[in-house]
């Protein structure tokens, strides 16, 4: 059975908040072990409560004093750098989320073009009448982006057929020799399959 979501609000109930408070402690302390050990990192956490007349520091008081100081040692920008509120670390979320969605929307709409683009070889009246002034250009940069790509896929099939393909080089005397420039040169009927003169004819017949 699935818990139900926790409504992040000041809890009213003394003894309630309590509870709340010792569990998300706990927590928060196993959390930080977690990314000390897995991400072999330095830190240290104090928490200040209403409930006990001392903080909880964890993991020790001499390692949080330590820390403390070696923080102070950086210089001022270097010490404000990195730190965030929560205010600012929202922003920074959103922005990267925004970004994020700006990105998805992009390729989206590259996919949506290339489906018209198709579309329109099927059905071109219909297709191209649904599309916008804008959705014209984008339709023209993605086809021209796929034209390129064919287009640079057959240069590409194009030279490597030229370098698996080496035709046989033939002597004066008809032997072979590399130093002739004699090429065998392939009749149009060597292409041919064996049965096409009988094709042909017949169908020369039926006429």
């Amino acid at each position: 059975m699935t818990r139900s979501k926790v409504k992040l609000s000041y809890i009213l109930n003394d003894t309630k908040r309590k509870n709340t408070f010792k569990k998300r402690q706990v927590g928060v302390v196993k959390k930080l072990d977690e990314l000390t050990t897995l991400c072999g990192i330095e830190a240290c956490t104090i928490i200040y409560n209403s409930f006990d007349p001392q903080p909880l520091v964890w993991p020790s008081v001499d390692e949080a004093r330590r820390l403390i100081m070696k923080l102070k040692s950086f210089s001022k920008v270097d010490q404000v750098k990195r730190q965030v509120n929560q205010e600012t670390f929202m922003r920074q979320r959103l922005e990267k989320m925004k970004e994020k969605l700006r990105k998805q929307q992009k390729e989206n709409h590259s996919k949506e073009m290339t489906h018209f683009m198709f579309q329109s070889i099927i059905d071109p009246q219909t297709t191209l009448l649904m599309l916008n002034m804008m959705d014209y250009k984008e339709l023209t940069t993605v086809t021209d982006q796929k034209l390129m790509e064919v287009v640079e896929r057959m240069n590409e099939m194009r030279r490597r057929d030229s370098s698996s393909f080496n035709p046989p080089q033939v002597g004066a005397d008809g032997s072979g020799g590399s130093g002739s420039q004699l090429q065998l040169v392939l009749r149009h009927d060597d292409f041919m399959p064996p049965n096409h003169g009988m094709f042909q004819s017949s169908s020369l017949g039926s006429h």
